[in-house]
């Protein structure tokens, strides 16, 4: 290397004790007035936002009275009654001025609250309250009262700290349900993210949609349109292990508004909300998982951070934070101890923590593993990661506490920090998006060693500027270079809020570098060709941006590879087809071996399904659709998830999956069916008082009459139009028509005056012949003496021409009819007949 480089490099890294930091712009407390004997315990910030001009928004508890104005003036607010904690909403100018602040009279003690901004500027706020609340700071009322010993609620406010609207989500009894977390989606509905126990009616409208959980504790996820409006609302978690939780750490949207969750669980957890089941199992006190559902509430993919140890009670995961980049990847952040394996693919990423330490992992967009870092200062209890944010060029800020002494620097270099405090202190870190250290620092204690910050919650705005929030107590010196920003706390717990931005003074150098194996650059070791953009800070202790254009022949060099089902991928000296890896060992240019191993991944092509090959009705449409997919392509290039078809012929559909692996599937409609028709008279007749069957000339699979009937045939008494509707064999449905006519008939009753009942079949009953509905009917007949024979009143029952057994013998006899016909008087007639035998 020349010696200017040499010299420039020197200069860039005079300030190496304090690498890349941004500068402390300003740092403000929320201080109680309150006596030093009676010293604050649950005074804390608990979540942040900013706006699009720079306005800083925050929420926490407050106690006492508490001044919000971190100015010179003054905007005190009063806690709750026995000086139980109230959450408070601040909103501060970019430079740090007080703008407004409103109290939302709650008592929390415990529990998450959390906030969040919309496109306008709205706020929400989310968290549990177990009394009548007003959410109204100003001179109205607005009244929410818990259900059940716990309500959680959703609030939300205009950029004036004006109320929009309240919502509550509760049941009854010892119901306790929390929102943990919540966010908004890219169209400004809001999504909450908590845990319940019982049965929650989750509409906060007039409707109910009751969630019950199996488990002591499982997990909610419900969206609201911005005006407050129930959309959906999903459960997922623990089965019937009453005692295994699960809960929710962080909740994130990303531009397409899929949903991303991030927490731990015990037991067996089915993450898939749907109808369908994703169970992960968990052997610990608490695994890990990340989790992905769409837009609508549906299950995407979920993963799991397992415990690999061989004792698994005493060992845990927390998820605290959650973070999506613009390529859909996912970074996570939290705190374990015990031995965890970090990839929740079919590859092992085991780290072991004898102590709570600090991990940040990220995902790819598909779940799979990319890295994991690990910070531990060797501390039995102060390392933790509290929030985890990315910017948009990609770089990742997280924000936790460390032990006394910790190497901030992840990867084989060291950068080495160690606090006043014995316990540790406040830290911030930032990565690229590999993983790879950019800078780091902490908020240290400025005196005794009770002097500390405890982050929990920071964002990251598009000048790169970054927020932090959390509670603190005595002096803390919140600037982490060599500068000091000394703020302090009063007696107890207060809450705090701090700025940091980028340097004003950035420099800018080029390296063009060739090299055999590897390189190394401040301490950073380069084993591949590429172009590479490191920052490090020069003189002034601001940016300097290297640019390191490398051109190695490298001894080492590793290649991730994904390919679908049916390719082929040359390594390890030939076609491979078959996920696994492989090495091959080649020789540079510059007479170097370089081993390059390739790690394959096949992917299954997908499995689209159209069906079996059918015919189509006449006049008929049906939709058809192979799946679930990423991208559709169909014969007519159209890319919907589904076609309709309405003419025979083959269609056909090409897949891809998220994987980018295609499939084709085709079905074919063989011929157009013609619909059942004809199959009724045109018309028919029917006396007013008869009955009459209609049936149809063909046979068909089922059966709808006009008259409800789904018999085969139906029996009619009026005339009128009547249809039938009929399904043949292949499934085609034709509907007929007939009209019935009502026509002219005989009326009245007619009595024969012989019969001959010798059982021939011919004339063998006397009885009346009657036309017409019949109201009232009576038919006597009597011998020569008078003695009455034979008596019916159905005018369809005749005489036999027998008596008590015996057949009557031939003669003449009387009869009398006493009748009375539908829409006539009643009648009677009399007269003779002769039997002949």
């Amino acid at each position: 290397m020349s010696k200017f480089w040499i010299a420039l490099l020197i200069l860039f890294c005079t300030t190496k004790a304090f690498p890349q930091l941004p500068t402390t712009q300003w740092a403000k407390a929320f201080v109680p007035n309150n006596a030093p004997n009676n010293p604050t315990e649950y005074s804390n910030g608990r979540s942040i936002a900013v706006d699009k001009q720079g306005n800083v928004y925050s929420v926490g508890l407050f106690q006492y009275i508490t001044d919000l104005d971190p100015g010179p003036g003054v905007y005190n607010l009063k806690s709750g009654p026995y000086d139980r904690s109230s959450i408070y909403v601040s909103k501060l100018s970019p430079t740090g001025d007080f703008i407004w602040a409103i109290q939302i009279p709650a008592l929390v003690d415990w529990g998450e609250i959390a906030l969040t901004l919309d496109k306008q500027g709205n706020v929400y706020v989310a968290a549990q309250f177990t009394d009548a609340v007003d959410f109204d700071p100003g001179p109205g009322v607005f009244t929410l009262t818990p259900i059940g010993a716990y309500d959680a609620f959703v609030a939300k406010y205009d950029p004036n700290g004006k109320l929009v609207w309240a919502k509550q989500f509760g049941g009854p009894g010892d119901t306790v349900p929390a929102c943990d977390k919540l966010t908004v989606d890219n169209n400004d509905d809001v999504v909450i993210g908590g845990h319940f126990n019982r049965t929650v009616d989750f509409d906060p409208g007039p409707g109910t949609f009751n969630l019950t959980s199996a488990a002591h504790i499982q997990c909610f996820i419900v969206k609201l349109s911005n005006s407050g409006n129930f959309i959906w609302a999903e459960q997922f978690g623990n089965g019937k292990e009453v005692y295994h939780n699960s809960n929710i750490g962080d909740i994130e949207c990303d531009a397409q508004s899929n949903i991303y969750i991030t927490g731990n669980f015990g037991g067996s957890c089915d993450f898939d909300p749907g109808p369908g089941d994703y169970i992960l199992k968990s052997k610990s006190l608490g695994d890990g998982f990340v989790a992905k559902l769409n837009g609508a509430g549906q299950f995407v993919w979920a993963k799991q951070i397992i415990n690999t140890s061989t004792q698994y009670n005493n060992y845990i995961l927390h998820a605290d934070g959650l973070a999506v980049d613009a390529n859909n990847n996912v970074y996570t952040i939290g705190s374990f101890i015990g031995q965890y394996d970090f990839d929740p693919g079919n590859n092992t990423h085991n780290v072991q923590s004898n102590n709570y330490d600090w991990y940040m992992l990220k995902l790819n967009k598909l779940g799979d593993f990319a890295w994991v870092d690990i910070f531990d200062s060797g501390d039995p209890s102060s390392d933790f990661g509290a929030d985890i944010a990315v910017d948009n060029a990609g770089d990742v800020y997280a924000v936790g506490s460390l032990g006394k002494t910790v190497d901030l620097d992840p990867g084989p270099g060291v950068y080495q920090v160690t606090s006043r405090n014995q316990y540790g202190a406040a830290t911030l870190v930032k990565l690229t998006s590999d993983g790879n250290f950019i800078c780091g620092g902490i908020f240290d204690s400025y005196g005794a060693n009770y002097n500390s910050a405890t982050p929990r919650r920071m964002t990251v705005d598009d000048a790169k500027n970054i927020y932090i929030t959390g509670s603190m107590g005595g002096t803390v010196d919140f600037d982490p270079s060599p500068n000091v920003f000394p703020l302090d706390a009063g007696y107890g717990e207060s809450p705090f809020v701090v700025k940091l931005a980028k340097c004003t003074n950035p420099t800018s150098a080029t390296l063009n570098i060739t090299a055999c194996s590897s390189y190394t650059m401040n301490k950073e070791i380069f084993d591949s060709t590429g172009t590479y953009i490191r920052t490090i800070p020069n003189s002034f202790g601001c940016d300097s941006v290297i640019t390191l254009n490398l051109t190695i022949n490298k001894k080492f060099a590793v290649q991730r590879i994904d390919i679908c089902e049916g390719e082929s991928f040359f390594a390890g000296s030939k076609k491979q087809t078959a996920s696994g890896t492989y090495k091959d060992t080649l020789t540079s240019s510059l007479n170097c071996d370089s081993i390059v191993t390739t790690y394959l991944t096949v992917h299954p092509k997908p499995l689209p399904s159209l069906g079996a090959d059918q015919d189509l009705c006449s006049g008929t449409t049906i939709t058809i659709t192979p799946g679930s997919f990423a991208k559709y392509e169909w014969q007519d290039k159209t890319t919907a998830d589904k076609f309709k078809i309405t003419t025979a012929g083959l269609y056909w559909v090409t897949v891809t999956d998220d994987a980018n692996c295609n499939a084709t599937d085709s079905l074919r409609i063989l011929s157009i069916l013609p619909l059942p028709t004809d199959f009724l008279k045109q018309s028919d007749s029917i006396c007013m008082y008869e009955k009459l069957e209609i049936t149809p000339s063909n046979t068909y699979n089922s059966y709808r009459w006009s008259t409800g009937s789904v018999q085969p045939k139906v029996t009619i008494d009026a005339p009128g139009q009547y249809w039938l509707e009929v399904t043949d064999a292949k499934g085609c449905v034709g509907r007929d028509n007939i009209i019935v006519y009502q026509k002219d008939c005989m009326n009245g009753v007619y009595v024969p005056n012989a019969f001959t009942p010798n059982s021939d079949g011919k004339n063998d009953i006397f009885r009346a012949l009657v036309f017409g509905n019949v109201l009232s009917f009576k038919l006597q007949v009597f011998d020569r003496a008078g003695q009455l024979i034979f008596e019916t009143n159905n005018p369809n029952q005749g005489w036999d021409g027998t008596n008590k057994g015996l057949s009557y013998p031939s003669g003449v006899l009387v009869w009398q009819c006493f009748y009375q016909l539908d829409q006539q008087k009643p009648g009677y007639q009399r007269g003779t007949v002769t039997l002949v035998r």
